[in-house]
């Protein structure tokens, strides 16, 4: 059985006009530091935190630090 994987890394608002004038290589500032764990969704729902580090070949991975308890699971929501 295949689960679908997902981890957010940060959420951040932009106008309309902001998103529409976008282009490669600019930069969206999110409000996460380096240095917080970021949820990783199983199934849509998030299961665990994580935190992001990249490997000498400049892989992104996740490291596993704790799991998302029932109660802080609705803070965090769904993703598709």
């Amino acid at each position: 059985m295949e689960v679908p994987v997902v981890s957010e890394l940060g959420r951040t608002k932009i106008s309309l006009q902001e998103a529409e004038a976008l282009e490669a290589g600019d930069v969206i500032r999110l409000p996460t530091r380096t240095t917080d764990a970021v949820p990783v969704y199983l199934g849509g729902k998030a299961k665990f935190l994580a935190r992001p580090f990249a490997e000498a070949n400049s892989e992104l991975k996740l490291r596993v630090v704790d799991r998302v308890s029932a109660e802080l699971q609705g803070k965090y929501g769904r993703v598709q």
